[in-house]
């Protein structure tokens, strides 16, 4: 069994707060997370496998870089992630809800 990782990059801003929590319980919860700002995110993506004998691949690269394009780059790059994304409406934007939402 084969592994390989592929690494993809994509940039994204949020915030993080209750909208029914006071600007101070925000501010003393999140400190300055609960300021709109920004990260470079680094996603790899492993993929596991046998060498198929034919194409010397575990996978077509390039379909795998469709598929994680498609579904989580061109969704995530460049949004503030909290808003633009309705799966995030009634969550926190934290690197462990994002792993979950990429999963």
């Amino acid at each position: 069994m084969q592994f390989l990782t592929k690494t993809f990059h994509f940039c994204a801003a949020h915030q993080y707060g209750h909208e029914n929590w006071s600007d101070k319980k925000n501010v003393d919860t999140f400190g300055a997370d609960a300021q709109v700002h920004g990260h470079n995110y680094t996603l790899e993506v492993t993929v596991r496998g046998e060498i198929n004998p034919d194409t010397g691949f575990i996978v077509d690269l390039t379909h795998l870089k469709d598929v994680v394009n498609t579904n989580i780059i061109t969704k995530l790059d460049h949004s503030q992630i909290e808003k633009d994304i309705l799966w995030f409406e009634d969550k926190q934007p934290s690197s462990e809800n994002l792993v979950v939402f990429i999963w």
